[in-house]
């Protein structure tokens, strides 16, 4: 079996129901993040609440499984051995109980409950919280049971248990005590058992390292978790790329989800791309950001990547239907950004806006920017996926009208943004001169496959030189050399996507050796951080001196706010965990 998740470290992994599991709502259940010290869990409710586990008084713990929907571990206090185990039963219903392991003589535990404010009422069974537009219930059952308006007191002897159940509604307290009453009836046991059957169903990894194995399990939990199911205005199954704080469906993070869902839930993964296109509007356009209602969705696109990721998810599991789903909806995405995303008409392409390049506070956009490198590669790109899929759908006029459209805009890029005195990839500015800042969108010529292979010699000379692109951990976002890098967000950090993206060049291109070290460096690192931290992060060090705890987010750093982790890298961050699962699995299998 693989060596599951175990590591509570710093706090703020999500805790939350998996739409694996059952129906969620993106709106409105339980989403929380683990507390500093192992204390408990912050819910990101209207009016946060916490549900507190015991702590301080020497109590300590021994992790068996920490994942983002199972907590099981072993706490000892004065003597006593006890078993904490906590998951989810439903999206509004947390589920647990505290068993006596060792204990010579009673001993007392309490789950505890916190909110900033409400009306708390003691029942028998426990406390009942009214907000102003939310309920709670925390009850329980066994030895014992004592209830306070902090929770709940039980004295455990031997073989003896405290049951308890967190139930939540956004209408009202009565719901939330149906809640609460039906999570202690439940057979706990089978729930955690339904639960561990997750890990045990993974694919195998080769590696015998358990560093990489307990990774691996972490991040599918982190893949898991961010599933949600169809609701409102979003059809199909889908992802986010964080239940708190983004909620919502994004284009280009739903494409990278699915390369690591691919190899463990073939149906989500191809519905996190169909959930995506089913929000396209009549005219082709597809937001960068959606929700399961209209008014969620934005009115600037991302960068395209769907139609890569749709054969790459064929690739896996050959399903001819999601093909013909998928492609009238992606050769009109593509089509109206290429005639939409060129408005200067220079006949390449221009971001809207710095949010819309994912790229958000990027250097790249401290002046205004006109045509931009990795938005044209991202289209040429598109264009020879969809000349691969159409050639599988015996669409022959398609097949010759992406080769064509590829042909000419890979040439286009290579005219107007090749440098060849520097031997580098660069935007334009809006009067179309070249804005000579190296950051990794220079490198998605070699992703689209534009270079020929003297102009990838030279651009991957930049990409493996110290001083500019192969840090301590390569990729950073801006070259070093540049006065713009720093350790904020998209002006110097390394982001798992983006090295991924430039391994699939490099392997294009040949550079085999070098694939794989960055591969290699890339998975590393994100263990080493899991390890220590305890969560998959958004973005990482390029010096590898650093927690990503400590690196700026647009200017702030991590920070507590009221036990919850705020500001600075999102941690179990979707696509990191998913491009990790990917690199590891695909490496594994030959790529």
């Amino acid at each position: 079996m693989a060596i599951l998740p175990n590591i509570w470290a710093q706090g703020g992994a999500l805790f939350a129901f998996s739409g694996m599991d059952g129906p969620t709502d993106s709106e409105s259940s339980l989403v929380g993040s683990t507390l500093p010290q192992g204390k408990g869990i912050l819910f990101h409710t209207k009016i946060p609440v916490t549900l507190e586990f015991p702590h301080g008084n020497g109590v300590t713990y021994e992790y068996e499984i920490v994942a983002n929907d199972l907590i099981s571990t072993t706490l000892s206090a004065k003597g006593a051995r006890m078993r904490l185990e906590v998951t989810f039963l439903d999206k509004d219903t947390v589920v647990g109980r505290i068993a006596a392991l060792e204990v010579d003589e009673v001993s007392e535990v309490r789950i505890g409950v916190g909110i900033g404010c409400g009306e708390i009422a003691i029942e028998p069974q426990g406390i009942v919280i009214k907000t102003q537009s939310e309920g709670f219930a925390l009850f329980g059952s066994g030895a014992n049971l004592c209830v306070d308006k902090a929770g709940l007191i039980s004295t455990l002897g031997p073989d003896q248990e405290l049951r308890f159940a967190l139930g939540y509604s956004s209408v009202d307290t009565r719901h939330a005590c149906e809640k609460a009453s039906l999570g202690l009836c439940t057979d706990l046991g089978s729930v955690v058992e339904d639960r561990i059957s997750f890990f045990k169903n993974l694919p195998a990894v080769l590696s015998e390292d358990p560093t990489t194995q307990r990774t691996f399990c972490k991040c599918a939990s982190v893949q898991k978790v961010n599933c949600c199911t169809a609701q409102g205005e979003i059809k199909f199954n889908w992802t986010t790329p964080d239940r708190w704080p983004h909620r919502n469906m994004w284009l280009w993070d739903s494409a990278f989800h699915a390369l690591g869902l691919r190899h463990f839930a073939p149906e989500w993964a191809k519905d996190a791309i169909r959930a995506v296109l089913a929000k396209q509007k009549a005219n082709g356009f597809v937001p960068h950001m959606m929700g399961v209602s209209a008014q969620s969705d934005s009115v600037v696109t991302q960068p395209p990547v769907l139609s890569w990721a749709t054969w790459e998810v064929f690739s896996k599991v050959d399903d001819k239907e999601f093909l013909e789903y998928c492609y009238p909806k992606l050769k009109a995405m593509v089509l109206y950004d290429c005639e939409n995303l060129d408005r200067d008409g220079s006949g390449l392409w221009e971001w809207e806006s710095p949010g819309a390049s994912g790229m958000d506070n990027s250097p790249r956009f401290d002046q205004p920017l006109g045509d931009a490198v990795d938005l044209c590669s991202f289209l040429v790109n598109e264009m020879s996926y969809l000349e691969k899929i159409a050639t599988v759908l015996s669409i022959t006029c398609d097949v010759q009208m992406w080769f064509e459209m590829k042909s000419t805009y890979s040439a286009l890029v290579n005219e107007r943004m090749w440098d060849e005195a520097t031997g580098f990839y660069y935007d334009l500015t809006p009067d179309a001169q070249m804005l000579r800042l190296k950051t990794v969108a220079g490198f998605m010529p070699l992703f689209a496959g534009i270079s020929n292979y003297e102009q990838a010699a030279t651009v991957i000379s930049h990409l493996t030189n110290p001083d500019e692109f192969w840090r301590a951990l390569p990729v950073p976002s801006v070259s070093a050399d540049e006065p713009s890098f720093s350790g904020d967000m998209w002006r110097g950090p390394v982001w798992v996507n983006y090295n991924y993206l430039i391994i699939e060049g490099l392997l294009q291109y040949g550079y085999l050796s070098y694939a794989k070290d960055l591969r290699d460096r890339t998975l590393r690192e994100v263990e080493r951080w899991y390890l220590n931290d305890g969560v998959i992060y958004e973005f990482y060090d390029s010096e590898s001196r650093r927690s990503p705890s400590s690196l700026r987010r647009k200017g702030k750093t991590s920070k507590l706010v009221n036990g919850a982790w705020m500001d600075g890298a999102i941690r179990d961050y979707h696509w990191a965990a998913a491009l990790y699962i990917d690199l590891l699995l695909n490496f594994s299998e030959g790529k």
